[in-house]
């Protein structure tokens, strides 16, 4: 009897340190299902829809102000753009983030640059995440979130800080997909990379699928959850830091989902379209596809792809031969190369005419395709208020000196009432 006591009360102490243990080791991240990666899920849908001609709109957009042009409050690099429905917050890798009025005046500022409670890491031009991401949310119940260099930082409307919490690895890389969109009050969805950085010029970028987070704002702070995967399957792997400056599958500069009002819209990669998935269940709403021809890549272009990357790296991705990797590369350019919501739920789809010209697809959730365009600047705006684009620009008017990294922002407005965009007298 004492034999069994003893060791019921051994196996007692070892089921309560498994616990105990159990409990102290980070937990795995939640699963997702891979039915729910929206990249291929789009891609089916769009291919079962019967496909719309493409038609040219005359989308006509005039320059206005000029925002952070003023040399005692330059912008720095900008990383986003958040309307709260009066005023313009202006995320400055740089700097933190600047409000502005409608007239381009600053107002004020907070999320400066530090490492405290509500301060953000330095962004500077060197590092990681490209301008077209958008990097601050304005949520309708007044809160800002804003996606720093690791983490998400939770504001008040008036600029105080709440909250922030940890999100991806402290260095992700030069290929790091920092993304926030605006779903309703209080929810945002975030992308969380799966970019890594590595230390070794041999290294190279394992890319895996995107997983799309939804954080939740309230007083108490932000609470997250995964909602579902969009992977990029053009992206391969390629040597970090070595890739070709002008390889046709380059994706570190492509976005494919963008949220607003409830909506997750997705691109396919196959072909020209979009689909529109409800966030609450991420039932597919509706989905458009044109009836447009993919641009081939030939032969010998893919071939220089592989010869340039036998050139800058001593190791294979796949962990064969230089011959067998060729096969993973398609044999097609990406269709659609970037995407944003605009206020209204109004979709901006970015896609290549041919190898050197990309048009401007607009759609909606329920009127579907609207007609292309051409934009007046190079890619797509960086954020909109209830009329106007916000567009980033290099350096405007030269004011600043060349050796400080310098990004403007300016807003452009329709001259014409087109597609539910009303005309803005100036």
């Amino acid at each position: 009897m004492v034999m069994f006591l003893r060791i019921s009360a051994v196996l007692l102490g070892l089921v309560v340190c498994w616990v105990i243990a159990a409990r102290a080791l980070p937990k795995p991240e939640p699963w997702v299902a891979d039915a729910r990666d929206l990249a291929a899920r789009c891609e089916e849908a769009v291919a079962d829809t019967r496909p719309q001609v493409p038609h040219r709109v005359d989308l006509e957009l005039e320059p206005g102000v000029a925002f952070g042009n003023d040399e005692s409050h330059a912008l720095g690099r900008v990383l986003g753009v958040a309307w709260d429905g009066v005023s313009l917050h202006v995320l400055d890798g740089m700097r933190g983030v600047a409000v502005y009025d409608t007239l381009g005046h600053r107002l004020s500022g907070y999320a400066g640059i530090g490492e405290g409670p509500g301060e953000m890491w330095d962004q500077s031009g060197s590092h990681g995440s490209r301008g077209g991401y958008n990097q601050i949310a304005g949520l309708d119940d007044g809160y800002v979130i804003v996606y720093g260099r690791d983490r998400l930082h939770l504001f008040d409307s008036g600029g105080a800080y709440i909250h922030r919490v940890l999100r991806g690895a402290e260095l992700d890389g030069l290929f790091a997909v920092r993304h926030v969109a605006p779903i309703d009050g209080s929810r945002a969805a975030v992308a969380r990379t799966g970019a890594m950085a590595s230390s070794r010029a041999d290294s190279l970028l394992r890319t895996e699928r995107q997983l799309i987070e939804v954080a939740v704002a309230t007083d108490q702070g932000l609470t997250i959850r995964p909602l579902a995967y969009a992977y990029d399957r053009y992206s391969g792997d390629r040597p970090l830091g070595r890739y070709p400056a002008r390889g046709p599958y380059d994706s570190w500069t492509r976005r494919l989902w963008d949220a607003n009002e409830g909506i997750l819209t997705v691109v396919p990669l196959t072909a020209a379209g979009v689909c529109y998935f409800r966030v609450d269940d991420l039932a597919l709403a509706s989905a458009v596809r044109l009836r447009v021809r993919p641009i081939p890549v030939d032969r010998r272009e893919r071939r220089r792809v592989i010869d340039e990357l036998r050139e800058r790296s001593q190791r294979v991705p796949t962990g064969g031969s230089w011959e067998d990797y060729f096969g993973f590369w398609p044999s097609h350019l990406p269709v659609n190369l970037d995407i944003v919501t605009a206020t209204g739920s109004a979709t901006w789809v970015e896609r290549a005419a041919s190898p050197d010209q990309r048009v401007v697809d607009l759609y909606h959730p329920e009127r579907g395709y609207l007609g292309t365009t051409e934009l007046p600047f190079d890619g797509l705006p960086l954020g909109f208020d209830d009329r106007c684009a916000y567009v980033v620009t290099m350096e405007p008017q030269g004011r600043i000196a060349a050796d400080e990294p310098f990004y403007g922002l300016q807003r452009w407005c329709p001259a014409n009432q087109i597609n539910g965009l009303e005309r803005v007298e100036q």
